[in-house]
């Protein structure tokens, strides 16, 4: 995917006098269907839209932005925006639309358009002639995100469906990642590129080593500094970091789910908004694009990746680094918000990229034999090999990636795969890093080189603390205690929160028991194993292992114990039950009697046993 080879239907230049979009002609207000290249964070695209004489839904990535923004303009700049989030409730969404607002704002995550697009529906049903989808302008901001987090987050392809069905629609970003989805074409979509005339450069250091800890411990040593912003996608990376460099005064920055874990886990210095700075400041992905920083002592910026511990802490050049350095805003006009910037990374132990030609030839061949094993499946009569069929087109990979529920083809998925084999290149070695950030033409760069011998490398500890003894044990207990408040609206609300933040103990919980998982000694390991029992005894009592019983062994017929348990095997085999038959496991399905068949054990078949007797013991 070559996103430095886009053809602009339009490229504006302008002065370095110019400093918000509003100040551009030709993009204020924002044009419908448009995708914007505004190359240079902190221009303004939100605010240009936001005081544009016109309703708009202005979508953002995450939580913290959406906040942040909308205690901005509230306190700031005095323009009644609404913020959409978790809290937020329908009726508080619909008061907001019918008040006396000359233009209504709204702020929302990809997840919460949902919500915002359910109440407009139900006012549209009343009063047909507010159709919002050509009263309001739908903005998607940070736009590469929809393609970079594709993989992982269904609620950015699913508000993209809900962006085409409006008449005006644009996206903007700093750095966009040019999509595939036919519907742009089929829309006219124009792609306008904004470049400032006076082109600034960013001084980078790339400090190449083989250990991030020590590199991190070494950069520290080396650099004392009043204030460090250290960015890290990976939650459990930044825990290492914290504890193998007994850090003291941090603090972390994360997605609202990260930070309830984090707190659950005992730690107290972590937010999922921006609120307080101390000396080291951790930040993941789910946390800065988009978001204004603005810190009175100018901080070290530091890059961190290890593709070793975690692929998606792999930053991009032409993407993530602009955009990390883009959150720290400027005072004045020609100030410079930073001290200087690092990218610390060991990019020579990343050795399995491919290219995008062979990416490509991957997903039209994993297509080919998954549109052969679907059309198999729907070809059999019934659907009792429909379970075996669907493990089957799980492992066609990577095209079983790139498609939805409904095995729809994804162009954002696609994009995403593309996008993930791009950057991983980048990471090949120090060199090719090194030509992927000269390429960009957006930096001054210089480069290090600290390599550490084998006895004194510290590798990042590759645990999480999500389902850590000691969070298992307090979620458990917590469960334990909110018994105390059943039928209470917050009851429902904690236990719907532990079941996000914490699945399996949740499930554990509610199936095994509180005293089971006691006694298990709160180990995850051995939860998931009686877990999986009890799903085998469940999976053997399912309608379609009954009826192949059923079907294959005949009533009042003779069958010695080797050839029931023989067959009986083979029926677990097909529905994926992972267990030793044994020929007594008949006697679930059928009332049997004892005897000999050719001077062997065998059972002779009275009567099919009912469904119901077989589930009273998970009643």
């Amino acid at each position: 995917m070559n996103i430095t080879n886009v053809m602009f239907d339009q490229e504006i230049t302008y002065s370095d006098e110019i400093y918000r979009f509003t100040e551009i002609e030709e993009i204020n207000p924002i044009p419908t269907n448009s995708i914007i290249y505004k190359t240079v964070t902190g221009i303004g695209a939100t605010h240009s839209e936001i005081v544009s004489l016109r309703n708009s839904i202005i979508v953002l990535p995450h939580i913290s932005i959406v906040t942040s923004k909308d205690k901005y303009y509230r306190k700031e700049e005095k323009i009644n925006t609404l913020a959409i989030h978790g809290d937020v409730k329908i009726k508080e969404i619909a008061e907001y639309l019918f008040s006396d607002n000359e233009y209504a704002k709204i702020l929302t995550t990809p997840k919460g358009l949902d919500k915002v697009i359910r109440i407009m529906e139900m006012i549209r049903a009343e009063h047909p002639e507010l159709d919002y989808k050509k009263m309001f302008f739908i903005l998607m901001d940070e736009c590469h995100k929809v393609i970079q987090d594709a993989e992982y987050r269904p609620d950015m392809l699913e508000v993209m469906d809900h962006f085409f069905e409006f008449e005006n629609k644009a996206m903007v970003s700093a750095t966009p990642i040019p999509p595939s989805d036919p519907r742009f074409a089929e829309k006219k979509f124009r792609h306008i590129k904004l470049s400032p005339e006076a082109k600034e450069k960013h001084p980078i250091e790339l400090l190449h080593t083989n250990s991030l800890v020590n590199g991190m411990k070494y950069y520290l040593s080396e650099n004392i500094a009043d204030c460090y912003c250290i960015f890290f996608n990976s939650i459990i990376g930044i825990n290492s970091l914290i504890n193998q460099l007994g850090l003291i005064d941090y603090r972390i920055y994360c997605s609202k789910e990260s930070r309830d874990v984090q707190m659950l886990n005992g730690e107290k210095n972590v937010s999922f908004e921006l609120d307080q700075f101390k000396r080291y400041n951790f930040f993941t992905s789910s946390f800065f694009n988009g978001l204004d920083i603005i810190i009175d002592s100018k901080p070290n910026i530091v890059l961190l990746t290890d593709s070793e511990f975690k692929s998606h802490t792999l930053i991009d050049p032409y993407t993530d680094t602009l955009q990390i350095i883009g959150r720290f805003r400027k005072k004045f006009k020609r100030d410079i918000p930073y001290n200087k910037i690092i990218h610390i990374n060991n990019s020579s132990s990343f050795t399995t990229p491919i290219s995008e030609e062979e990416a490509i030839e991957k997903v039209k061949l994993s297509e080919f034999a998954f549109n052969h094993i679907k059309t198999l499946k729907y070809s059999l009569n019934g659907n009792a090999h429909y379970e075996l069929f669907d493990q089957a087109l799980k492992t066609v990979l990577p095209y079983y990636r790139l498609i939805n529920k409904e095995y729809n083809f994804s162009y954002f998925r696609f994009d995403n795969y593309l996008d993930d084999e791009r950057v991983k290149n980048y990471y090949k070695g120090a060199a090719s890093l090194h030509t992927a950030y000269y390429r960009t033409n957006l930096y001054d760069l210089s480069n290090d080189r600290q390599m550490f011998d084998k006895e004194e490398i510290i590798r990042l500890q590759n645990q999480s603390i999500r389902y850590s003894k000691n969070m298992n044990k307090q979620i458990t207990e917590y469960l334990l205690e909110l018994e105390e408040y059943e039928g209470l609206d917050v009851y429902h609300q904690q236990r719907l929160v532990i079941e996000k933040l914490s699945f399996i103990i949740f499930d554990a919980y509610n199936r095994l028991g509180y005293e089971k998982i006691v006694m298990l000694k709160y180990s995850k390991s051995k939860i998931e194993k009686e877990l999986q029992k009890l799903n085998i005894e469940l999976d053997k009592d399912s309608f379609p292992v009954i009826d192949l019983m059923h079907r294959y062994f005949k009533l009042n017929k003779v069958y010695t114990w080797k050839e029931i348990k023989n067959q009986v095997q083979k029926m677990f085999d097909e529905f994926n039950i992972t267990c030793i038959a044994k020929a007594n496991d008949v006697t679930r399905y059928f009332e049997v009697k004892s005897t000999k068949k050719d001077n062997q054990r065998a059972y002779v078949f009275l009567a099919h046993k009912q469904f119901w007797v077989n589930q009273q013991k998970h009643i």
